[in-house]
Parts: structure tokens; sequence; C-alpha cells
């Protein structure tokens, strides 16, 4: 039999599920990849925020509409090649009379590289159970619920709107090009075409779903070394006892409750 059993009903949990929401703080991802013909090297952060606790007796806590609150920011670069062709006109002679000739050179341009960057600050809801994970990381014993599945994010409204962003940026980035003035309706259709929203929201999951995907929120955390009771100067010192073990049970009697319970030892 435990020596020490605490009871925590859904309301309890939730609000220190809020609370741990706040400690988690901010979570980052960062890396490169490529799509077709562009290369995104790119950077998240997120916060958490929101989202409704309910226990499940099978040990599984189940957060429902949960915000993840998102920064991104990423570089396209790409041969401009790739996306409208480059430019070769031959040169022509002119016969002005008949011993004079002037001849007019060929154009040719052949595109450069082109970075594009874009920042994009939204946030998206997911719904996702989570399994208990009672255990010892010293000096504390915590209680921590950990993600089971990487949950869907619900991206395709912030696909539209990074899209058009893309497309903006995409002008006075390629403004920088030499002789694009002629062209830049083309190549800035062409980016956005070649992207896609299907891009755009694979592009978003890349940065995203690794902020997710590996969540862990502490409900509890507790020394090991437990203050009993407390000094009572002048003369008693604190009493303290060593918490053991630390076992942690959803039950259902009428409504479910988090179950914390202890074995105890002198020091």
């Amino acid at each position: 039999m435990s020596d020490i059993v605490a009871v925590m009903d859904e309301y309890a949990a939730g609000q220190v599920f809020a609370v741990a929401e706040t400690k988690l703080g901010t979570v980052t991802n960062g890396g490169s990849s490529a799509f077709g013909p562009f290369t995104a090297s790119y950077s998240a952060s997120g916060s958490f925020s929101g989202g409704t606790l309910k226990l499940i007796p099978s040990n599984i806590v189940q957060i429902t509409r949960c915000s993840l609150n998102y920064k991104v920011h990423f570089n396209l670069s790409f041969d401009l090649s790739n996306i409208i062709p480059d430019v070769h006109i031959g040169g022509k002679t002119i016969r002005i009379t008949r011993w004079i000739r002037i001849r007019i050179p060929g154009l040719h341009i052949n595109w450069p590289n082109v970075n594009i960057p874009v920042t994009f600050l939204s946030s998206a809801l997911f719904t996702s159970n989570f399994a208990l994970h009672p255990h010892y990381a010293a000096p504390n014993w915590r209680v921590d619920i950990v993600i089971m599945s990487v949950p869907g994010l619900q991206l395709a409204p912030a696909a539209s709107a990074v899209l058009a962003l893309i497309g903006a940026a995409a002008a006075p980035a390629l403004m920088a090009v030499p002789l694009i003035g002629g062209f830049l309706g083309a190549a800035v259709l062409g980016i956005t075409n070649t992207i896609g929203i299907a891009g755009v929201t694979n592009l978003l999951g890349l940065m995203l779903t690794p902020l997710v995907s590996g969540t862990t929120f502490t409900l509890y955390d507790q020394p090991r070394h437990f203050p009993l009771l407390p000094a009572v100067p002048p003369l008693d010192p604190p009493v303290f006892i060593n918490l053991d073990q630390l076992t942690a049970l959803i039950i259902s009697g009428g409504e479910p409750e988090l179950l914390l319970s202890f074995d105890v030892s002198a020091p």
C-alpha cells in the first residue's frame, strides 16, 4: 500500500496543464530541404496555449484544440533559369550601302540564382493523446505527459497566405537581377505556380511538425527529499522523508481523476 496519495480531478489537471504550457516556453526547429527546383533553409519557433484536457481511464490524457503559436523564417534559393528560359537572340548584320554594313550584336541572358526571404507568424490547432510518464529526474520525481502520435496540423489557410507572401517577396528580390524588368511578371507567376499550395503545405509541415512531434508537458515536479514537517523555532528542525517510488494512474470513480501515489522512507 502506498504511503502518500494525492488526487487531481480534470479541472485541477487542466489548471496544471496551463501552467505546464507556460513553463515549456519556446521550442525550435531548423534545417534545409530541397523540393523541386527550390532549396529552402529555414528556422521555426513555437509555443503552446489553450486546449482542453480530458482524463481517460486507460492512462491517456487527451488534449483537444491546443494551439501551436509559431513563427517561421525561410529562404528560397533557386536557379531562375529553371523558372523562365534563358534568352538567346542571335546577332544580325544590316547593309547600309554597298560597302557599309552594321553588325547588331545578339542578346544572351543566362539567369542567375535568386534568394527569396520570407517570414510568417500564425497559429495552428491540433488534438492529440498523451501518455503518462512518471519518472525520476534527479533530484526530483516528475509526471510528464508525452505525445503518443504526430497530430495533423491545420495548415491549409496558412499555406495560402505564405504562397501570397512568396509572390510579394519575389518581386523585389528579382528586381536586383539585371534586365529582368520585362520578364518580372512571368517570373513571379512561374515561381508561385511551381511551388503551389501543396508545396507550401509540405514546407510548413516540415518546419512545424517537429515542434509538436516530441511534445512533453510536465504536470508534476516534486523533490525526492520531501519536507514532511516544517521547522518550529527555536529548537525543532524540519522533518524530511524520502519519496522512493512514484506511481501515476488515471482512475474512474464517477469522474476520472489523476491519482499520484508515493512509497516513502526515512532519509
